[in-house]
């Protein structure tokens, strides 16, 4: 499915990136909810927000790493 690959990124994302590092992933225009939601499980992201594209369609996924 479409969050195959997005599930181990947010899981493994906090070990490589240093304390205050940003997650910066293209998303699908209508995974929003459900990759907020794996954020928010994972106590190492903090600040997880989706942000629109040009079109107005949720697109940008950011967060960033615990520290």
């Amino acid at each position: 499915g479409g969050l195959d690959t997005l599930r181990p990124l947010l899981e493994q994302a906090p070990r490589v990136l240093r304390p205050g590092g940003r997650l910066v992933v293209e998303i699908g225009h209508r995974q929003r909810d459900a990759v907020l939601a794996l954020a928010a499980a994972n106590p190492r992201l903090q600040g997880a927000e989706v942000r629109p594209d040009f079109e107005g369609f949720w697109r940008m996924f950011v967060a960033t790493a615990r520290g």
